[in-house]
């Protein structure tokens, strides 16, 4: 006697899957994690939509690369406070959706250019200071681009003047009351 199985019965079952976890090696809070293997990311990512992992302090490259696979949703990693340029190409080189990095405070021009790649929204709302140089990469960012608390007497007038560019990057408020720079005459001889 063949059994047949109700489209309930089936529905039900992966709710229930979704809801108890990924897998009983992995625990249902996920924000818990303080590390993360390739396979735990890639199982994850085969039944999460949205990951909350910011019990994450380290970021390996190959673990970018595996949750980089979630091309959509979106990744918390707010508790990262370093990021190697390594893990933010892997990180960026697939994922479409929002990823949160706000324990990043500072931000060098080659962890810009790595960062800039990705072709979704991006929330660095821990960075209180950008210079010229890394501005200008940040400006070229596609998607969105979250950069709420720069504080004032941290950042250039040029850096500002340059984020501005880009209607896509929310800036604090004081950031448009910067004058643009004048342009400097040449002097003739």
């Amino acid at each position: 006697m063949r059994k047949q199985f109700s489209y309930g019965f089936v529905l039900s079952l992966l709710l229930l899957f979704e809801i108890v976890g990924c897998g009983s090696r992995l625990p249902e809070n996920t924000s818990e994690l303080k590390s993360l293997t390739v396979a735990e990311a890639a199982e994850l990512v085969a039944c999460k939509k949205n990951l909350l992992l910011d019990g994450l302090t380290s970021l390996p490259p190959d673990v970018a690369g595996a949750l980089a696979e979630q091309s959509q949703g979106l990744l918390f990693l707010r508790g990262l406070t370093e990021l190697s340029i390594a893990s933010a190409e892997k990180l960026t080189s697939q994922k479409q959706g929002t990823i949160f990095l706000q324990g990043i405070t500072s931000l060098s021009p080659e962890l810009a250019v790595a960062l800039s790649g990705h072709r979704g929204t991006l929330v660095l709302s821990g960075l209180k200071t950008v210079t010229p140089e890394t501005a200008e990469i940040l400006v070229k960012h596609e998607g969105k681009l979250y950069l709420r608390h720069l504080e004032r007497e941290l950042v250039e007038d040029d850096a500002a003047t340059i984020l501005r560019e880009n209607e896509d990057i929310t800036l604090p408020e004081w950031v448009f009351e910067v004058p643009k720079p004048r342009r400097r005459r040449r002097q003739q001889r």
